[in-house]
This record gives structure tokens, sequence and C-alpha cells, in this order.
């Protein structure tokens, strides 16, 4: 048997458009519902997305398309990586939530 028999290590792998969208939520806990930060990674042009046209985001996934990228932040939040608070903007979820009783949980 193995020394680390008793340590179980789950490794996690996003793809590149799970990790934008999980350090876009990090970033900015309760900010942007699912369909606006959906519509701010493709680059929409609708008027209530323009205003972040200067995020550094904004556009970072104009080759994909708002549905895909809509359902990789449903997937996400089913999956528990993001939550969503009573106003339905999403959070860091459960599973990125730090195990230090001292840190403060964004869903708490």
């Amino acid at each position: 048997m193995s020394a680390v028999c008793g340590i179980i290590q789950i490794m996690i792998r996003f793809t590149s458009m799970q990790e934008i969208i999980l350090r876009c939520v990090a970033e900015q806990p309760g900010v942007f519902g699912s369909s606006e930060l959906a519509k701010m990674l493709v680059g929409s042009k609708s008027a209530r997305v323009m205003v972040w046209r200067d995020h550094p985001d904004y556009g970072r996934l104009a080759d994909q398309g708002r549905k895909e990228v809509g359902g990789a932040i449903d997937s996400l939040v089913q999956q528990g990586y993001l939550a969503l608070d009573l106003h339905r903007r999403l959070l860091p979820g459960n599973a990125r939530r730090s195990t230090n009783p001292h840190e403060s949980s964004p869903i708490d």
C-alpha cells in the first residue's frame, strides 16, 4: 500500500471556458446573472451589457455561442462550483467553499 493510502486527492480539470467563468464570478461575486455573464463574455452589444465593454474579459469568448457559454455556466451551477443568490446573481459555490472556519463564505 502507498504511504498516502489515507489521503485521497481529487484533481478537477476545468476547460478554459469554465476557468474564465469561475474567475469572473470569483473576482466579482454577486454582480452578474447567468445570462448577463454569458452575454458579457461573448461580447454582446446590448445596452445592458455594454457597460462592461471595458471589463478585461468582455468578448473573451466571442468565438463561442452565447447558448454554449450559458450552458457552461448552468453546468457549473448544477455541479456546485457556482451558486445563485436570492437575486439570481452568481456567487462562488459550495464546491469552492473554503474549509477555513475563520474565512467567511460568500454564500452564507
